[in-house]
Formats: C-alpha cells, structure tokens, sequence
C-alpha cells in the first residue's frame, strides 16, 4: 500500500491539495473581515451626517414619553379573547386523522382485492 502512494507521488497531492483548502479557507477569512471593516466604516458615516444634519446644524432626536393609563379590564378581556381565537384559527395544527368505516363500498381501492391486483 505504501508502495503505491510513493509510486504515484500521493503524498505530494495530498499536501497540495491540504494547501489549497488551507488557503481558500484563509482568503475567505480575509474576505469577511474586509467586508465588516468596509460597513462598519459607513455605518459611521451615515450615523455623522445623520447626528450633524445636511446644513451642518443638529438635530434634535424627539422625546418618547411613556404613558402610565390603566387600560380597563373589560378592554384587556377583549384583546385576549382575540388574540387566542386568532392564535386558535391561524397557528394550531387541525387533527389530520382520518376514518375508514368497515363494510361494502365500491371504491377503486377496495376493488384491487377482489381481482388479484394486490397482495
């Protein structure tokens, strides 16, 4: 078996071929990580001119206030019932069984019995 491998040079294909994986492998990491310099380096950009604005002025970013209300319980009664109807309707799994009833019926399946088409 060694014989052979020296005979038609395989360790010298192998330790090529373990190169070239190698340096696919390094030319892809290269690869990513240019891409993340190259958006990260425009996501700094537009988060610059967005902070200085297009006339060098600033903009002020608008306050969000967060209401305390109550909502009545009727209200939070309702929405429930909602939301699980339509969790009901739309995301549950309907029962996939089906019956087969004993007795005669002439059905094309059935009929494969009575002339030897099945076994």
């Amino acid at each position: 078996m060694l014989e052979n491998i020296a005979e038609n040079n395989g360790l010298i294909i192998s330790l090529v071929g373990i190169l070239f994986v190698f340096t696919g492998l390094v030319m892809i990491a290269i690869a990513i990580s240019l891409f993340n310099r190259v958006f990260h380096r425009m996501e700094t950009r537009a988060k610059k001119k967005e902070e200085s604005g297009a006339q060098g002025k600033k903009i002020k970013k608008p306050k969000i206030s967060l209401s305390t209300k109550t909502v009545p319980e009727d209200d939070l009664v309702a929405i429930t019932i909602a939301l699980e109807i339509y969790k009901k309707l739309h995301f549950e799994q309907h029962s996939n069984k089906v019956t087969f009833t004993r007795g005669e019926s002439s059905s094309a399946w059935k009929s494969g019995f009575r002339y030897g088409q099945r076994l």
